[in-house]
């Protein structure tokens, strides 16, 4: 039997209404006597039985979307926690609903019950079949009244505050223009690691560079620090005994491994360390301080190529061998700053070069020139992008680059060109129009009555949701918003 549903989609509460028959009779409802709430709400309660029926439809609802045999149990806490939250979202908003002097008559719910589909027989009210689903899914019929009337209450509300909600004909075509539009353009990326050239740097440059970049110089050392300055660091691999007989079963691989077995298949089969097993026990750079002191002192005294004999630590029995040294390194600004100059003048000098060509085949394009055969006379490789759109978060191929997506989708047929080029740092991208899909007038026509209610549904969906944050917070920091433990 078809039942209520409250779902979070994004951020935004969807309350979709499948209406259900209650019975005529009608009194006070009673939404969980005197047991203990899950919340609080400007003085309201959510009784625990509330809580535990939304939370049993929001499991099924789940369950339907996820693949068959998904352990629920392991989202439980999530479950709780968004069951609680629609359920305190909805009596927000019905509470702002009375405030408006909205009300829900014993007629109207009558009306409801009377003519919903899920509970007649061959046309007519069946109360036996409204009873049977109250007594299995909610338990209670006076909580299943209240709740109802609620559901009604809120749909009025929406209706009252949202329905006056209207869209342009302008904003409808830009979204579908926006939904629909694709672009495919030629584009050129110079790059300017490609035209990096230290033999055209000569020591006079370096010198000028350097005595003009002091600042720029030194930001660039602070940045690469740690590889001028450094301590002693190893570069060892261990193989890890634990438990009873470690000593005697690291002895024993020690044996094979001097008798040629390989310190990466020993590690593979007998280390007890799963962090490095796999990879053959490498544990890779290391300096003087972080590892265990026995186990630091001895692979810091072996030759490079040498083995240990079985070291006890707090951690178990280890067999090291030390592949590499790396002695320690300070190199002040002063040693490497004519190093640094010169690298950062054969990245300007690259850059510059390729904003050069990028700028060459613009200039190119604004003379007329076709875009494959302008890219080809200066050396750069034309290529066409993929279709996109609006709705991309970047152009496949290219990435996200300042401005130029937003410029490709302005370009058309009688303007194609950007008029100016993309940098995005070491890229340089110069783009043209090849091709612009776009819906036609009638198009635009027959998508509009689909795409004003898209537009109107997530605007409504919007207001509502300023709505209650508004609302809510006002009663979080009034002190009216009390939560309890679900697990009653």
């Amino acid at each position: 039997m078809a039942g209520r549903r409250i779902v979070w989609i994004g951020n935004v509460l969807i309350v979709s209404v499948i209406t259900i028959a209650f019975v005529i009779t009608f009194g006070q409802a009673g939404g969980g006597g005197g047991t203990p709430p899950v919340a609080e709400v400007d003085g309201e309660r959510i009784s625990i039985e509330l809580f535990r029926s939304a939370r049993n439809n929001l499991e099924d609802f789940q369950r339907q979307q996820l693949p068959p045999g998904t352990d629920l149990s392991q989202f439980a806490s999530q479950l709780d926690s968004q069951t609680l939250q629609q359920l305190i979202r909805r009596m927000v908003l019905t509470q702002e609903a009375s405030a408006l002097g909205l009300r829900v008559s014993d007629e109207e719910l009558r009306n409801a019950i009377r003519s919903n589909p899920g509970f007649q027989r061959e046309g007519r009210f069946d109360p036996e079949t409204f009873k049977r689903y109250v007594r299995l899914s909610w338990g209670s019929e006076s909580l299943y009244l209240e709740e109802r009337r609620r559901d009604l209450l809120l749909v009025k509300f929406l209706r009252t505050v949202l329905s006056p909600v209207r869209i342009s004909d302008a904003a409808v075509r830009e979204a579908i223009l926006n939904e629909k539009l694709r672009i495919r353009l030629h584009y050129v990326e110079a790059a300017a690691d490609q035209h990096k050239d230290p033999n055209a740097i000569d020591t006079a440059a370096i010198n000028a560079f350097e005595a003009e970049n002091a600042e720029r110089i030194d930001a660039k050392y602070q940045q690469r620090f740690a590889e001028f300055n450094r301590p002693e660091e190893v570069k060892a691999r261990h193989i890890l005994f634990t438990g009873e007989n470690a000593l005697e079963r690291a002895q024993t691989v020690l044996e094979k491994l001097n008798s040629g077995e390989t310190f990466d298949e020993m590690a593979r089969q007998f280390s007890q360390d799963d962090e490095t097993r796999f990879n053959g026990g490498d544990l890779g750079y290391f300096p003087r301080g972080r590892m265990l002191a026995a186990f630091e002192t001895a692979a810091f005294s072996l030759e490079i190529g040498a083995l240990s004999q079985p070291i006890e630590t707090s951690s178990g029995v280890h067999l090291i061998r030390m592949d590499e040294r790396r002695e320690a390194l300070e190199k002040p600004l002063t040693e490497v700053s004519s190093t640094i100059a010169k690298e950062l003048l054969v990245e300007d000098q690259a850059r510059e070069k390729a904003r050069a060509l990028a700028q060459g085949l613009q200039d190119r394009l604004v003379g007329g020139e076709a875009f494959a055969e302008a890219a080809k006379a200066l050396g750069l490789a034309a290529q066409e992008s993929v279709a996109f759109g609006v709705r991309e978060a970047s152009i496949p191929g290219i990435g996200t680059v300042p401005g130029l997506k937003s410029a490709a989708l302005n370009l058309r047929a009688d303007a194609p060109h950007a008029g100016r080029i993309f940098d995005s740092g070491n890229r340089f991208f110069v783009i043209a129009l090849l091709e612009r899909d776009e819906p036609d007038a009638d198009a635009i026509e027959t998508e509009s009555s689909a795409a004003r209610e898209r537009i109107e549904t997530a605007t409504r969906a919007q207001l509502e949701d300023a709505w209650y944050r508004v609302r809510f917070a006002e009663l979080q920091q009034a002190g009216k918003v009390t939560t309890y433990s679900v697990t009653q």
